[in-house]
């Protein structure tokens, strides 16, 4: 109601009621919610000037509320998380990385370089009624400035262009395959990352593409017809179990299952359906599917991993724990390789993107190479 100035507040109010009357459950709640509504319009005044949630929710706050309670409250969190990214960042960091996950994220999106030229296909922006900028940090990579890209875009369905943030193609594109090399796609979900893999090849060579969820494996090979893909083969497969092939790859990517701390901006409910214990549960799923990918590695062959999420357990310390566990792993130094990523990387040299650092999505992602 407080964020929404377009809407009427006596049309918000009536909606509000609307909807609880609407539910068996909630309906008996609606002469409630009408009565805390139309209170908070007389405390505050809203309607007759801006103010925020966030205002509002602070406001009624002891003085003595502790810092990570303050800004729960605040940003709409659960105390727990709060204090957590306290704990690791500081107060003033964590509040910055709560307010940008108040924030509505920005559209990232990747041109197919194999169909034509990025000059050829940003010419047919203004046909397309977008306007875009070039992203940075990856080939191939634009932020949305104007218009839309729908799934009913033409730029979408002829295979022009496939949405993705900007930290997940800086991650992705650490892989660099080669055209005709043998490629890992673990974890691959709709492919959204095996296209970009497979336009770096050339459409030459192979990417296996693992997934446990049919569902997402069908999607991938819709993502690839739409974009000219030819190169990929889906394998149904738990990889935390067994990884159902007999090769060994020139790079493999795993972008684990995680926490998802970093995509609040997108799953703002996340905030609050996800609990304490989840990241550990998620950080012993992505150590049995790490371990094993030094038996899927020729000599030199590297490795990355990703995971959209922040928290340590889930990115450096699994990182730190293989490193330590396989001494045919090191780190890739990435600083040299890419040294135009250098305001990302940590100090032992993994990418680390906070909630909304350059308009991406929070995001953990580094390279090792097998070297033996």
């Amino acid at each position: 109601m407080t964020e929404m100035d377009k809407v009427p507040v006596s049309a918000a109010v009536n909606e509000s009621a609307n909807l609880a009357r609407a539910g068996a459950a909630t309906r008996p709640s609606t002469g409630f919610v009408n009565g805390v509504l139309r209170g908070l319009i007389r405390k505050y005044g809203i309607g007759k000037r801006k103010v925020s949630v966030a205002h509002l929710a602070e406001s009624e706050l002891p003085k003595t509320a502790p810092p990570h309670v303050r800004l729960a409250v605040k940003y709409s969190f659960q105390d727990w998380m709060a204090k957590r990214w306290i704990t690791r960042f500081g107060a003033a960091k964590a509040e910055e990385m709560m307010r940008q996950c108040q924030k509505q994220a920005p559209v990232f999106f990747r041109l197919n370089r194999y169909k034509e030229t990025l000059e050829e296909i940003e010419a047919k922006f203004p046909g397309w009624s977008i306007t875009a900028e070039r992203f940075p940090y990856a080939e191939g990579g634009y932020i949305l400035k104007s218009g839309k890209i729908t799934p009913e875009s033409p730029i979408f369905t002829k295979g022009y262009a496939q949405p993705q943030d900007g930290a997940s193609m800086i991650a992705a594109s650490l892989l660099a395959p080669k055209p005709k090399s043998l490629v890992a796609d673990v974890c691959c979900g709709k492919g959204i990352k095996s296209g970009l893999f497979a336009q770096a090849m050339e459409n030459k060579g192979i990417v296996v593409c693992m997934d446990n969820s049919h569902f997402k494996l069908t999607k991938l090979k819709s993502n690839m017809r739409r974009q000219g893909m030819k190169i990929l083969r889906s394998v149904a497969a738990d990889a935390t179990i067994q990884w159902p092939v007999n090769k060994k790859f020139d790079a493999v990517y795993i972008d684990a299952p995680c926490s998802g701390f970093g995509l609040f901006r997108r799953h703002p409910e996340g905030k609050w359906n996800k609990p304490p214990q989840l990241i550990s549960e998620m950080a012993a799923v992505q150590w049995k599917i790490l371990q094993t990918a030094g038996g899927f590695l020729v000599k030199g062959g590297r490795l990355v991993y990703s995971v959209c999420s922040m928290e340590i357990e889930e990115g450096e310390e699994q990182i730190d724990k293989l490193l330590a566990m396989d001494k045919r792993f090191k780190r890739v130094d990435i600083k040299k390789s890419r040294p135009e990523l250098s305001k990302f990387l940590t100090a032992k040299g993994d990418i680390l993107i906070l909630p909304g650092q350059d308009g991406m999505d929070g995001f953990f992602a580094t390279e090792l190479v097998f070297v033996k």
